[in-house]
């Protein structure tokens, strides 16, 4: 499992419950009497929610802050796994705190419909329903600039560019998606094949 990591979290419902009422509680904090109760449930939950290890996600950032950086943008990377929670958030130097958002949110977007954040602006000229549900829902950015992580066919997470300006009339997003990009090939060749 080189380059991923599973999550491992134990829930239980009250100190008194059975080992089979499972419903919501860290891992750090599984009370001795439950131990059992708690690798079981981390047993369960460590395949439902997957993502790059920290060294991979952060190695995966700075690429794509550093190539924006080399073409004179400041920008944010943020990464998250494959249930939408923030990994990794790498900022250059003087970034606007919009683009710390903007990057976040481009990356949960990209995870949570398991495509490109283009592709989703695409399909919102034809899918008003699409259209409605992204401007509906504040945690979801549809711009360019955020891309599923991928091993095989499964998408483990993503990563999300924010804070390249618009210029030339070549709207901002669209610099971020290959800062996105060069990030995702800096680690690809250690993703491939891996369950």
């Amino acid at each position: 499992m080189d380059g991923l990591y599973p999550i491992q979290i134990c829930i239980w419902n009250k100190p008194d419950s059975s080992h089979d009422q499972i419903t919501g509680h860290a891992w750090g904090s599984c009370p001795r009497r439950h131990i059992e109760c708690c690798l079981g449930a981390a047993r369960r939950t460590a395949a439902a929610r997957r993502g790059l290890q920290l060294a991979l996600a952060l190695e995966a950032a700075q690429t794509a802050v550093s190539t924006c950086t080399a073409k004179g943008d400041k920008v944010v990377a943020a990464i998250v796994d494959s249930a939408g929670v923030l990994r990794v958030l790498v900022s250059a130097d003087g970034v606007g705190a919009n683009s710390v958002e903007t990057s976040t949110k481009k990356a949960f977007t990209a995870n949570a419909f398991k495509t490109t954040t283009p592709d989703l602006v695409e399909k919102t000229k034809t899918d008003k329903a699409l259209e409605a549900k992204l401007d509906a829902d504040s945690s979801l950015r549809a711009r360019p600039g955020g891309l599923p992580i991928m091993v095989g066919n499964e998408v483990i997470g993503a990563i999300g560019v924010g804070g390249t300006p618009t210029r030339n009339g070549i709207a901002g997003g669209l610099g971020d998606e290959p800062c996105a990009k060069a990030g995702l090939d800096k680690i690809e060749d250690r993703l491939r094949g891996r369950p």
